[in-house]
C-alpha cells in the first residue's frame, strides 16, 4: 500500500485521514505510530506534487522535522535513514522557493542534510534519492540567490556543491551550474575578482566538454553556460572601467559566437561584442574586429523592448517568476519602456509612469534598488514631457535614493548620479531659483570628473562641464571644478597608446557651449585673468599646450614599438598607465637652467593685452582663419586673389589685435625695435601676426607690427626659455658648420642656392640628391651646428607626425625630428613649403610643424614658412642670412634681427607680392 498509492486526489485524502487516525490510536506501538508519521509526511509531500498546495509542503516539513529530532536513529522503526534525510532536505527546498522560512538557516539545515547525504553509502536505491535530494539543493540554493541578505554566500553550500559534481559525474554540468550561479551571484555583490575567475573557469569547462567542435549545436546546459559568461563579462566591464579586462572580455565573446546558436543568443553576443569593441577602439584607438555577422541587428534590442513595453501598459501588471527572473525582467521592460517614450510610442505619460512604479521589484529584493534608476530615468522624461513638477522631484527623490542606498554595480550609480546632476540642473533652471539644488549639483558633478565607472575621456568632459557650470553661477567650486579639468586633459594622454591616438584624443574633444575641453587652457586662463592671478593665467595656458611634444620627447613612452612586436603586452602596459591616474598629480613648472623655479627668462613676460576682448573676439579670428585658408586652398598662394585677401586679413588683423597690443606695450614702456615673441593659440596659430598692418603714419609709409619690433614665434614658453640657454661653448675662431640638404631634381631653383652656400667656406657640408638618405641626413644633423633644407616640404591631412621634407627614398618626418637630440645646434633654414604651416584636422594649440619640431629637438633658432613658397627669387632672403659675419661669428639670438633685414630688402625688390615676404617666419632665440 505504501508504495503503490493511486495520485487520485480522493485515494489521497482518504489514505491521509487513515494515517492520522491511526496516529492518534493510543493502543498503536510506538514502530506503529513512528512509521505512519513517516507515511503521512510523504503523502502531504505527494500531494503538494500534484496540486501544489502550500499547507502541504508546510506540514510535511514538520512532519519531517519533528521524526528526525525526536526518533533518531530510524533502525528500529523500519525508515530508511537517506529516504528521511532526502525527503526533508526535498521539504526545505520547496518551502523556500515558495517564499516561506527563514532563507539563512534553512539553507544551512539543506547544506548540512546535502552534506551528509553525499558522504554516506549511496549504493543501490540510495542513488535515486539522493539526486533527488541534490537536485532539490539546487533549486534551493537557485531560488533563494536574491532573497538571502547574507553578504556572502556561505562556503558550506559551495563546498556542497563541489562535493555533487565529484560524486555524480554524471549531474556534474547541471550542478556546475549552479555553482556558476553562486560564485557569479557573490561576485555581483562584492566585485571580488577571485569568485568571477572561479565562475568563468567551471563555465568554460561546461561550454569546451559539451562542444569538442565547432559545428556542434550546444546543449542547453551548454547555452546556460554560455548566457552566464556573457552575464559575467558584461557585469565585469559595467563594474570597472579597467581596461585589462576588454581584450579578456572580447576574446571570450568571439569564442562563444563561433558555437552555432539559436538566432536570439547570437544576436545578444554580437551586439555585446560589438558594444566592447567601441569601448575598445574608445581606450585604444584600435578598431581589430574580424567577426562577420550574418543579420543585422542595429535595431533588434529596441524592437523587442519596444513591443514589451506597450503590452505591458496594456496589461499594466507586474511580471510573476523567481526573484532572480523578476529581477531580469524589470531592468528590461523598464528600459523598454523609458525607450518606447522617447520613441515617442507611448503618449500616455501618466500611465507610462504608473506602469513603471508597478514593474520595480518588491522593496525586500536583494537588489531591489537596481533597476530603480531607470524608473528614475522615466520621471524625469515623464517632466520633460509634462513640465509637471511632481515628476521632477519625484525623480530626483528616486536618483537620491538609488546613490544612498549604494550597490557595486558602479554602472547604475553612475547613472543615478548623472541624472541627478541633470534634474537638478533643469529644476534650478526652470523654477524658482534655489541655492540648494545648484550646490547639490556642483557636488556630484566632483563625484563624476572622479567616478570609477567613467572613463577619463568622459570625465573629462563632465568636468569640463562643471567648470562651466560653476563659472556661471559664481560658484565657490570653479578653480577647482578647472583645475581637475586640466588634471584629466593632461591625464588622457597618458591612456593612449600612441601619439596617432593621442592626437586623435585632442583633436576630437568635444567643443560646444557646455562641454568646452576643446578650449580649456584658454578659457581657465581668461577665469584666472578675471580673477587677477595673470601668473597662473600664463602657467594656465602652457600647461594645455604642447602636450603632445612633451609625449614625442620622451617624458612618457609610447606603446607604438611595444605593440608591434607583442599587442596583448602593448594592451597590458597601457592598462597598468590608467590604473595609475588616480595617484598622480599632473602639472607643468617652468625651470631655469639650475633647476629652481620660475614663470619668466631674462626678459620680461607680459599677458597682452589687459583691457578684456570684445565679446565676438574669438568668432572674427575664425572669420579671418577661414577666409584665408579657403583662399589660399581655392586660389593658390601666388595669385591675385590671395594676394588681395592676404592683405585685407593683415589690415582687419591689426584692428582685432595689433593695435591693442601696441598700445598695451607703449603704455608698458617697452621701445620699439625690442624682441617681442608671440606665442599664438587656436586661429591665431594659422594667421601672420608678425605682419599686422598697414599701421597709420604721419609719413604716409605703411608699416606692419614687424617693422616696429622685431618679431619671432615660439610654440610655448618652455620652447623659448630652453632656445634662449646658453649653447654650446666652441672656439670663438672656430667657424660653425653647415649643413646643405639639397633635392635639385624635383626643385631646380635650389641649385642657386647651393652655389651661394658652398661660397661661405671649407665648413660647408653638401648632401645633394641621392646622397640626402635619411639615414645620412640624421646622422650628420648631429655634427652641424647650422643647417639649410632646400627641398619639398610635404603635408598629410589628418596626420600631422607625418609631415615631412622630401629627400632621396624615406622622407624626414616631423616625428623622427622631434625625437632627435641635438644639443649643439643653433640655426636652421627651411626653404622649403609648409614648414611652419599647421596640417589640416590637426590641433592649433599643439604647433605642431617641421619648424616647431627643428626648434624641440634642440636648433635654437629656425627660420620657415607659412605656406607653399614660389621657387623663383628663393635665394633672395636666405643669402642675407649668410653674410660673412653671421656664419663667422654666428649666434642664434641674431636671427630675427637679420631675418627682418632680409624681409625689409626683399619687400623693396621690384615685383616682389606681399605673401612672399609675409611667407617667412621666425622660431625661437
Amino acid at each position: 500500500m505504501r508504495h503503490e498509492l493511486s495520485h487520485q486526489k480522493g485515494d489521497l485524502d482518504k489514505s491521509i485521514a487513515h494515517f492520522t487516525e491511526a496516529i492518534l490510536l493510543p493502543f498503536q506501538r510506538d514502530r506503529d505510530v513512528v512509521n505512519d508519521f513517516f507515511q503521512l509526511a510523504s503523502l502531504l509531500s505527494s500531494r503538494f506534487w500534484v496540486y501544489k498546495q502550500p499547507e502541504d509542503v508546510k506540514s510535511s516539513l514538520k512532519y519531517f522535522r519533528f521524526l528526525r529530532i525526536n526518533f533518531h536513529p530510524f533502525d528500529a522503526f523500519d525508515i530508511l535513514h537517506y529516504q528521511l534525510t532526502s525527503r526533508l532536505i526535498r521539504a526545505l527546498a520547496h518551502n523556500l522557493k515558495l517564499g516561506f522560512g527563514d532563507v539563512t538557516q534553512d539553507m544551512e539545515e539543506i547544506a548540512a542534510l546535502s552534506h551528509e547525504l553525499l558522504t554516506s553509502d549511496t549504493s543501490g536505491s540510495s542513488r535515486g534519492e539522493l539526486k533527488k535530494a541534490i537536485a532539490a539543493f539546487t533549486l534551493a540554493v537557485t531560488s533563494t540567490l536574491a532573497r538571502d541578505d547574507s553578504t556572502q554566500q556561505p562556503s558550506e553550500r559551495v563546498q556542497v556543491l563541489r562535493e555533487a559534481t565529484t560524486i555524480m559525474p554524471d549531474e556534474e554540468h547541471d550542478i556546475s551550474l549552479v555553482l556558476v550561479r553562486c560564485h557569479t551571484t557573490r561576485f555581483q555583490r562584492t566585485l571580488a575578482i577571485n569568485e568571477y575567475e572561479e565562475a568563468i573557469a567551471i563555465a568554460d569547462k561546461i561550454v569546451n566538454a559539451y562542444c569538442p567542435g565547432d559545428d556542434l549545436t550546444p546543449t542547453h546546459v551548454q547555452e546556460i553556460a554560455i548566457d552566464l559568461i556573457a552575464e559575467l563579462v558584461s557585469f565585469r566591464i559595467n563594474s570597472s572601467t579597467d581596461p585589462v579586462y576588454l581584450g579578456d572580455a572580447i576574446h571570450r565573446i568571439r569564442n562563444l559566437l563561433r558555437i552555432s546558436s539559436s538566432d536570439r543568443r547570437r544576436a545578444t553576443l554580437t551586439f555585446l561584442l560589438s558594444a566592447l569593441e567601441q569601448q575598445r577602439t574608445s581606450y585604444f584607438g584600435i578598431a581589430t574586429s574580424s567577426m562577420t555577422v550574418p543579420f543585422d541587428i542595429s535595431n533588434l534590442s529596441d524592437s523587442i523592448l519596444s513591443d514589451r513595453s506597450r503590452a505591458l501598459l496594456q496589461v499594466g501588471k507586474k511580471p510573476d517568476g523567481d526573484p532572480q527572473s523578476l529581477l531580469v525582467r524589470s531592468i528590461g521592460d523598464l528600459r523598454s519602456l523609458l525607450a518606447s517614450i522617447y520613441n515617442d510610442q507611448i503618449t500616455d505619460i501618466e500611465a507610462a509612469v504608473e506602469c513603471g512604479r508597478a514593474l520595480l521589484p518588491p522593496p525586500d529584493h536583494q537588489f531591489s534598488h537596481m533597476p530603480t534608476v531607470f524608473f528614475a530615468d522615466i520621471l524625469f522624461e515623464a517632466y520633460q514631457r509634462t513640465k509637471k513638477l511632481d515628476y521632477l522631484n519625484d525623480a530626483i527623490t528616486v536618483y537620491r535614493d538609488h546613490i544612498r542606498n549604494g550597490s557595486g554595480y558602479k554602472k547604475t550609480h553612475f547613472m543615478a548620479v548623472y541624472g541627478l546632476v541633470c534634474a537638478l540642473i533643469w529644476r534650478f533652471k526652470s523654477y524658482p531659483r534655489r541655492q540648494d539644488d545648484i550646490d547639490e549639483a556642483m557636488q556630484f558633478y566632483a563625484i563624476l570628473a572622479d567616478h570609477e565607472y567613467v572613463e577619463v575621456f568622459n570625465r573629462l568632459y563632465f568636468s569640463c562641464s562643471w567648470a562651466h557650470r560653476s563659472r556661471l553661477h559664481a560658484h565657490p567650486s570653479t578653480p577647482t571644478a578647472y583645475e581637475k579639468a586640466m588634471s584629466l586633459l593632461q591625464g588622457t594622454l597618458v591612456f593612449s597608446p600612441t601619439l596617432q591616438t593621442q592626437h586623435f584624443r585632442l583633436a576630437d574633444l568635444p567643443g560646444g557651449p557646455e562641454g568646452l575641453p576643446s578650449r580649456l587652457p584658454s578659457d581657465y586662463a581668461s577665469y584666472l585673468i578675471k580673477m587677477g592671478q595673470y601668473k597662473r593665467a600664463i602657467e594656465t595656458l602652457e600647461r594645455g599646450r604642447a602636450l603632445l611634444w612633451s609625449e614625442m620627447r620622451g617624458l612618457r613612452t609610447s606603446t607604438d614599438q611595444i605593440r608591434a612586436v607583442n599587442p596583448a603586452l602593448s594592451d597590458e602596459f597601457t592598462a597598468i598607465n590608467r590604473q595609475l591616474e588616480s595617484h598622480m598629480d599632473l602639472s607643468l613648472s617652468l625651470t631655469n637652467p639650475n633647476g629652481a623655479q620660475t614663470s619668466s627668462f631674462s626678459s620680461k613676460t607680459y599677458l597682452l593685452p589687459s583691457s578684456p576682448t570684445p565679446s565676438d573676439f574669438r568668432d572674427r579670428a575664425n572669420r579671418l582663419k577661414d577666409q584665408l585658408l579657403r583662399v589660399r586652398k581655392e586660389k593658390g598662394p601666388g595669385s591675385e586673389d590671395y594676394s588681395l585677401t592676404l592683405g585685407s586679413v593683415l589690415a582687419d588683423l591689426y584692428e582685432l589685435v595689433g593695435r591693442p597690443v601696441i598700445e598695451r606695450l607703449r603704455q608698458l614702456q617697452v621701445p620699439d625695435k625690442s624682441r617681442v615673441w608671440l606665442c599664438p593659440t587656436s586661429a591665431f596659430c594659422s594667421l601672420p601676426l608678425h605682419a599686422m598692418g598697414p599701421i597709420p603714419s604721419d609719413d604716409g609709409d605703411g608699416s606692419y607690427f614687424m617693422d616696429l619690433y622685431i618679431t619671432s614665434y615660439t610654440p610655448t614658453l618652455s620652447a623659448l626659455i630652453e632656445s634662449r640657454k646658453p649653447g654650446s661653448q666652441s672656439d670663438a675662431s672656430d667657424k660653425p658648420s653647415l649643413l646643405v640638404v639639397a633635392q635639385p631634381e624635383t626643385l631646380p631653383g635650389t641649385l642657386a642656392e647651393i652655389d651661394v652656400l658652398k661660397a661661405v667656406g671649407s665648413l660647408v657640408t653638401t648632401l645633394v640628391s641621392e646622397k640626402a638618405t635619411l639615414t645620412t641626413v640624421r646622422s650628420r644633423l648631429r655634427d652641424h651646428r647650422f643647417v639649410h633644407f632646400a627641398c619639398h616640404g610635404l603635408l598629410e591631412t589628418g596626420k600631422p607626425f607625418d609631415a615631412s621634407f622630401q629627400l632621396h627614398g624615406d622622407n624626414l618626418t616631423l616625428l623622427e625630428i622631434v625625437r632627435s637630440y641635438l644639443p649643439a645646434a643653433e640655426f636652421a633654414f627651411l626653404s622649403a613649403c609648409h614648414t611652419a604651416e599647421l596640417t589640416d584636422e590637426s590641433i592649433a594649440d599643439e604647433g605642431l610643424h617641421l619648424a616647431a619640431a627643428m626648434q624641440f629637438c634642440g636648433f635654437r633658432s629656425v627660420v620657415g614658412t607659412m605656406w607653399a613658397m614660389a621657387d623663383t627669387g628663393r635665394r633672395r632672403p636666405f643669402q642675407t642670412f649668410l653674410q660673412v659675419d653671421f656664419l663667422g661669428q654666428g649666434r642664434a639670438e641674431r636671427n630675427a634681427p637679420l631675418r627682418k633685414s632680409a624681409v625689409k630688402k626683399l619687400r623693396k625688390k621690384r615685383g616682389i607680392t606681399l605673401e612672399r615676404w609675409v611667407n617667412f617666419v621666425h622660431y625661437g632665440a
